[in-house]
This record gives C-alpha cells, structure tokens and sequence, in this order.
C-alpha cells in the first residue's frame, strides 16, 4: 500500500493522477485543491473511489498548505510515500508576447513575475519543507515535480521561442529548487526530481482572440522548424501513465541526475507539430495547473516593501470609502423590510378598526410609505451598479474592443425601465452581474403592489359578551297559570285559554304559536356549550336544555283482532283488547282515539316504553283505517292500523346558534325522561303528591362544568329521590345536586294535563264513508282528524304527528305556559357582530425579499472587484468627467506614461473641472 499527495488535482493532469492512483484500492491519494467541494462532487460522480480524499489549500498560502499537510498526516497515520508537485500559475496575459513587449507595461510585468515566482517557486518550497517529515517516514520517499520544456535554456535558445517569459522563468526557478532539495538530502534516500509531462491539450487557450491566434501561429512556425516531426499533442492519461512509469523506476539520487537538471525537452518537442487547423486546436506547452486565477488577480501589482503594503491597505480602504453610501444604504435597505414584515405581521389577525395608528395613517398607507423608500433605495443602488458597470465593460485584459454606442445604452439603462431593458439585451450572456442589478431595476415596480397584496381582509364574527343573547326555557314548571278552580272544595281544572291553545298546537304544530323567538341585538349569537364551556360555533353540542314533552311510540298492529262480520262478509270489524273497535269496507272507515294505562298489552310494549308511561301524561292508544296501498277513496277494502304513544315529562336538550337573525336550534336525540321524587321525605307517600325531576348532564354554573363524578360538590345542593319506574313503592336513587341542575314539573301541572288528556283531549271516535271523501268526521273533537291524514297514515307518519305535538307543547312551556306568572328563563349567549380582521398572506412579502438579496449580491461582487483590481478599476459610477479626462484612452492614444499613472477619483475630476471654463458653440468659421 502507498500514498500519494498531489497537487492541482482539480482537473487536467492533477484529476488523471487521482484516477490512476486511485485504481488500485490499497493506495491512500490524497488531492490538493482550491475548492475542496466541487473537487468532491467531481470525484463522487466520475470516479466514485473510497480510496480518494481531497483537501483544500493555496500554494499562495503558507498557513493552509501547513493545515493540509497536517491533515493528510492524519489520514495516511503520519507518513506519505509519494510528493506530486502539480500545481502551477501560468498567467495567459505573457503567454503571446516576449519580455520586451510585456516590459511596456512595467507594473503589469513585475506583478505577473511576482505571481508566478510566488506560486510556481515560493509555494512549492513551502510545500516541500512541511512535507519533508512525513516523506522521511514513507517507504518510497519520492519528490516529483511536473515541470515544463519551456523551462530549458538550450530549447528557448535553438526554437527561438520568446513568448510566456514569466512562467518559463518561474520553472526554471522551480528546477533549481528541486536540485538544491536533492543535494541537500539525497543522503536521507529522499529522491527529488522533476519531470516534462510533454505536449497536453489542457484547453487553457481555447478563447484566444484574432491576435492571440496570430502570435500563437507565429510560435508553431518557430516549433516546426526545431521540430519537424512533431505528430501532436498527447492526451492527460498516457502522459500521466509515462510519468508514473518514469516515477517507479527512479530508484537514486545519481540516477536521477538529468532529471534534477532543467528538464530535457527531447522527449516534448518531438511531439510538436504546426496545427492544421488554426490556433484554438493548439495544445498549452505547459503542464496543467490548479484552477486559474482570474484575468484581473493575474495583473494587479503588488510590493514586498512595508511601506508599499501600508499605501496597499489605505488604497483598499479609499475604495470601500467610495461606496460607503451603498453600503449605509444597504444596511438601510433589509432595516425597512424588516420593518415593514414586522408592522405586517404584527396585524395578522387583528381588527382592522384596532390599527393603533389610524387617526394619524393607515396600515395600508404606513406599509406604501415604506415600501417605497425601500424600493427607492433598491433602485439607488442598481443604478449606481449599472453605471459603475459600464466602466468595467470597456475594461478588459484582452485586445477585444466594445461599440462606444454601448456608453449610451448603459447610460438609459439607470434612467428608465425602457432603457434598462435594452440594456438587458447586450449583458445577458456577457456580463451576469450586470444583469442581476437590471433584473432589480425592472422588478421594483413590483415591490409596492406585492406588499399590498400581502395585506388581506376577511370578515368574522366577534362576541359581545355573555348575556346579549338570549333563547327562552323553562327549568321549573308548577303549573299555577294554567288553573283554574272549581268551587269550594278547591278542585282544579285546566284553564279554557290553555285547551284551546293545545287544540289549536295539535291543528297547526308548527303555526307561529309555537315557534321559539331569540333575542339577539346584533342577528348573529353563539352560545356556551355545557359540557365544554366554550362558545359553540356549529350546532353539534349542547347548548341549553328544558323543561319538556317527550313521546315514544309503538307499532302494535300484530295485536289487532279482526273478524268478518256474518250479515255483511264485506265488512271487518278491527277491534284491539282495550276494547276499542273499528269496522272497515270498502266504503266505510274509521278512527278511536283513547287514553289510558297499557296493561292489557301483555308485553308487546318494550319495557322503555312501559317505564316511560309509568309516568306519563296520557298514553294514547289509535285504531285507524288507512289505504297501504292506494287512494281511500278507491271501492274496495281498507286496512287498520295501531300505535300507542305515551306523551312523558323529560329534560329536551338542544344545540343552537342564531345567524342572521334565525335561530338554528337542533334538538339533541338523546333526552332525560323525568322521574318522581319524593325529595326529602323518607318513604313514599301517595302517588298523587309527587312531583317529578330529572338532573341534567353535563350542567354548567358560572363557568364550572358539573358531571356524575362532581355532581356532589356544587353549591345550592337539593336531595334528590327517585322512586322505582316500575316499582313506585321502592327508592331507585339518592343524591344531591345542585339546584340549578334540577329540572322539575310540580305534580299540580301533570294531574292537569293527563286529567284532560284521558277525558277530552286524546278520546274520541271519527267516522268515514266514500260520500267525504277528503275529510273524517270526528264530531267536536275536530284536532284527531289531523291523525286520518286522508286514509293514509303509516305507524311512521303517527309518530311524526306525536312528536310534532310534544315539540310543539315544549315550546309552549318554554314561552310560559305552566311557568309562575311573570317570571322568565332564558339561556344567556354571546352576540356576534361582523368585524373585519387583517388576513397576512406571507408568501407574497418573499419577492422583495429575494431583490434585497439579489442585491446585496451584485453590490458585494462589484465592490469586491474595485478592491481587488482598485490599480487597473476606478470607481467612477454615473459620472461624464472621466469620458473628457481620458478620452485619449477610449481612442487608444494614451503614451505609457499616462498609462502607468493612477486613475483619477470622480472626486478629484470634479475639482479640476471646477477650475475649468468651456461653451459650446457652433460659430467656429467668420465670414
């Protein structure tokens, strides 16, 4: 197993060492890189190696090397067998013209031979030392550089090749270095060497210009002559395959020694050959290095001296001084959009009448204000870009030339949306950054209308506290106003007024004398749940309960006896075992209507139904002909039907919202059947003295929810006993409970109704023949025709009937009937009136948000490229002055000494045009 450090192992040459180091599994090869991260992602999808680790470092930087070093003594245990010195700087600025040419631009000269000494020389030095450590503790103990043949003196002096001086000086620094390693510890077994790579086509001038191309022309003309038989360049993996070959035979110092040397170029120039098909096909004569630098970093100068350094710093201050009101701006800029999210969502939900600041500006226009002193500052600075822009988009480290009518698109691109969407057209594929600044320029618009929109409305309902609304009940009926008394031994009867009301109920169940009328200021209420204590919004939990009339019925049709009469065999006489009868044929019908005890059922009654006539008001019993199938009015024979009903006491419960002024009351199906309670007495008394009770469950009072588990710990506690259903002589229950949760009917109420119930009310017979064919005669108790429904009711339809009556009876006794006069009970609710609340859509306040980072993007790469390139880019931004002081530039007539000298500040411009006078004027002939 082995293990190999390499550098500029991003691509070219570096990448095919990793990919034929790493086919063997048991080697370690670790890659050095600028950008660790995309070198990754480029391993995990070509080569998908485990074997491979790649670490991040500058040649540029001593601290880093140091950091990757280190870190690859961690992974290869503190050792490394194998140095791939692979990185290199070539700067592309000296690569078409000789020293003499580039020493035009003496500045520019001296920073490409600092960079290129820095990297290729400096770098490579400070690597070597600090692996020296662990390739003393490695098995191979080999140092290889990968130099070039552009570093030999016999090769430059033959081909007469004088182009890319830097980098063909820094090499051959760099071979010299690697002697002087190899004399210095060849001793130790240490072998450093370098090698010539040859000819690759690593693509590094695939965008030459016109120029370029014909310089580069001029150097393949001066290779073929010193090398005619030059076949082309080789590719990446058969010079790396050559070059490890080379590496695994060097075995000593001595034998290495040509090596050592600057690099024979036999090998290389029996490669080159004159490019048939122009110069964007030919191949760089040097090795492949780490990723480049850009254009600019390749020609700005530096100097070693302290002083020139301090200048440095306050140079690179001065320019981030020139965009200090962006920036202030800039940091203005998120300040108001938090700002402005923060005003916003702090409303979300609230009314819209609570806006603390209403008499002095509305949200809406609050939010407007700022929205456009942020758009305001967006637009700012976008123009500010844009025409800092148009500078740098005549500056370029290249021959190419732009159209001066470019000037004046940039300028209407700060002035309009019109302009900056011409614009638009010229920097989309040439200039992304500038694009960036457009996009923003065009998109403000939007700012103020997203943010608006952010801004929603809804209505809702809002509650005007408890006890605005009001639904009438009754927990408590003694029964007093419905009396009236018969001579003098205080007997009682049912009052006229009270008959004639209950007839009128049973005629017209749902006329308007029954109907429940709420009091609800505002038309919209809610009420409070009693066993959640919380407002009700939909009718699906109870809301109140009441005193009531409840009703079961029972289909007994099976027990009807019928029988043939023997002086009429048409005719059938339907007859029931309480000794009610009716006789049908088929033009004769009937109906009886009788109330009593159902004893004589024998068990066909379910035993809930029997417990609930144990005390019922009546239990009526109806004997009825009915057509099942077809018209009664048809000849042939009719059929009979039976149902009992017991109309009992009982607590109804109901859910129940008002909206819009209607009540919505549901009655809840499940309901309390009363019982009689003897209440403190110790034993049961006569029948006739008792009262009946029921608790209801779950029971509310101010605020507390009672249940069967709590029913006990109430204020206001009432003893409650209830006797036996079907055994009135037994006690079926004890407890206390408070109060208010009892619903009671005093026995005066019941003895009343059931008295006129079993004799008049629910007693009668009614009589039918074909010559009434729409009507029944019931003589004066003219309510039961209701139950004929034209020859056509159904045990069901019965049913509804009782059920229709008992609805319409408990609403009576919740408007009053059998209440103490002048006394109320009502169930207390919340009005609701329609408010409207501020409904935030977030997602709409995403788009200024995404310009603001837009940009602080474009702001961050433009100032950015002033401080690092502030020799060669002025800031200038939207001012004309620099087109008049350096018109000679624009023209190309600058001499070199103009060329050298600093750029003037819009600020240093601004005072001399101050001392400057000029008109314009047209009369420039006499006549």
């Amino acid at each position: 197993m082995s293990s190999y450090l390499v550098t500029g192992a991003s691509r070219g040459l570096g990448f095919e060492f990793l990919r034929q180091l790493s086919a063997d599994a048991n080697n370690i090869v670790i890659g050095v890189v600028r950008n660790a991260e995309a070198t990754k992602q480029k391993v995990d999808a070509e080569l998908q190696r485990k074997n491979i680790h790649v670490l991040q470092a500058d040649l540029d930087d001593f601290d880093a090397i140091k950091t990757a070093v280190n870190a690859a003594s961690e992974i290869t245990g503190g050792s490394i067998d194998y140095v791939i010195a692979n990185a290199a700087f070539i700067s592309t600025w000296s690569s078409y013209d000789g020293i003499s040419v580039l020493g035009e631009k003496p500045k520019r000269l001296e920073q490409d031979l600092v960079d290129s000494f820095r990297t290729n020389v400096v770098g490579n030095v400070h690597l070597f030392n600090l692996a020296l450590p662990l390739v003393l503790r490695g098995h191979a103990k080999k140092v290889v550089t990968v130099s070039s043949g552009m570093a030999d003196l016999d090769f430059i002096s033959k081909s007469g090749i004088e182009v890319g001086a830097p980098y063909s000086i820094s090499k051959a620094a760099l071979n010299t270095a690697v002697a002087k390693f190899s004399a210095e510890h060849s001793h130790q077994g240490i072998l450093f060497f370098s090698i010539s790579p040859g000819v690759i086509d690593t693509g590094l001038y695939d965008n030459a210009t016109e120029e370029e191309k014909e310089k580069g022309m001029a150097m393949l003309g001066k290779m073929a002559k010193y090398a005619p038989h030059f076949a082309g360049p080789t590719t990446a993996e058969s010079s790396v395959k050559d070059m490890l070959k080379n590496v695994s035979m060097a075995t000593s110092a001595s034998d290495n020694r040509d090596l050592n040397k600057q690099v024979s170029t036999s090998t290389e120039l029996e490669q080159w050959t004159t490019a048939s098909n122009g110069f964007s096909e030919t191949p760089s004569p040097r090795a492949p290095l780490s990723p480049r630098r850009p254009g600019l970093s390749q020609q700005r100068f530096q100097d070693e001296d302290v002083s020139e350094a301090q200048q440095d710093s306050q140079t690179r201050r001065s320019v981030l001084f020139l965009w200090i009101w962006e920036i202030l701006s800039l940091v203005l800029a998120p300040c108001l959009l938090v700002v402005t999210i923060t005003v916003i969502l702090g409303q979300d939900d609230h009314p819209l009448r609570d806006w603390p600041l209403d008499r002095i500006i509305t949200l809406n226009s609050l939010v407007n204000l700022l929205s456009t002193i942020f758009r305001g500052i967006l637009v700012s600075i976008a123009t500010e870009l844009i025409a800092q822009a148009k500078w740098m988009w005549f500056w370029c480290d290249k021959s190419s030339q732009r159209r001066m009518g470019n000037l004046q698109h940039f300028d209407d691109g700060t002035r309009g949306v019109w302009g900056a969407l011409k614009l638009m057209r010229i920097v989309t594929w040439r200039s992304p950054s500038i694009l960036v600044a457009v996009v923003v320029l065009v998109s403000s618009f939007a700012i103020g209308p997203f943010v608006q929109q952010s801004i929603g409305h809804v209505d809702k309902n809002e509650t005007l506290g408890l006890g605005t609304g009001m639904i009438p009940v009754t927990r408590h009926v003694d029964g007093l106003n419905i009396r009236t008394l018969i001579g003098d031994n205080e007997g009682m009867a049912l009052r006229s007024d009270i008959k004639g009301a209950i007839q009128t109920l049973a005629l017209s169940r749902n006329g308007s004398d029954s109907v429940i009328v709420p009091t609800c200021p505002t038309g919209n209420c809610t009420f409070i749940g009693l066993g959640s204590n919380t407002s009700v919004k939909t009718g699906l939990s109870i809301t109140h309960a009441s005193t009531g009339i409840c009703n079961i019925c029972t289909d007994i049709r099976e027990m009807i006896d019928h029988r043939g009469l023997i002086e009429n065999l048409q005719a059938i006489n339907h007859s029931l075992a309480n000794g009610i009868s009716i006789i049908n044929t088929d033009r004769e019908g009937g109906m009886r209507v009788i109330s009593g005890d159902l004893s004589w059922t024998n068990g066909t009654i379910p035993p809930e139904a029997l417990e609930r006539a144990s005390i019922s008001f009546a239990n009526v019993t109806v004997l009825t002909s009915t057509a099942l199938d077809g018209n009664i009015n048809v000849n042939k024979p009719k059929h009979a039907i039976a149902v009992t009903c017991s109309l009992y006491p009982c607590i109804r419960t109901y859910s129940a919202i008002i909206s819009r002024g209607v009540l919505f009351e549901t009655p809840i199906t499940k309901t309390t059947p009363m019982s009689y309670d003897i209440r403190d007495k110790k034993s049961p008394g006569p029948k006739q003295a008792w009262d009946l009770s029921a608790v209801q469950l779950p029971c509310l009072i101010k605020g507390k929810v009672y249940t069967e588990g709590n029913l006990s710990q109430g204020a206001d506690l009432s003893m409650v006993r209830h006797v036996n259903a079907g055994n009135t002589s037994d006690i079926g229950s004890v407890f206390q409970a408070p109060e208010e949760c009892i619903y009671r009917i005093d026995n005066n109420f019941k003895l009343l109704m059931s008295q006129y119930f079993s004799e008049e009310f629910f007693n009668g017979t009614c009589s039918w023949d074909s010559t009434q064919p729409n009507s029944i005669n019931c003589g004066s108790a003219i309510w039961l025709s209701r139950l004929w429904s034209h020859g056509e009711s159904t045990p069901a339809s019965l049913k509804q009937l009782f059920t229709d009556f008992a609805t319409a009876l408990t609403n009576q006794m919740r408007l009053g009937m059998g209440r103490k006069d002048n006394t109320t009970s009502v169930v207390n609710g919340e009005s609701l009136q329609l408010v409207t609340f501020i409904a935030v859509k977030p997602c709409w306040l995403i788009f200024p948000a995404i310009l603001l980072i837009l940009e602080i993007m474009a702001l961050s790469w433009m100032i950015s490229l002033t401080v690092v390139y502030r020799d060669e880019l002025a800031v200038w931004k939207g001012s004309i002055l620099p087109l008049l002081f350096y018109r000679d530039f624009f023209w190309g007539n600058a001499d070199r000494d103009s060329a050298s000298k600093r750029l003037l500040t819009t600020e240093e411009m601004e005072e001399q045009a101050d001392q400057i006078r000029a008109n314009f004027s047209r009369n420039i002939w006499k006549n």
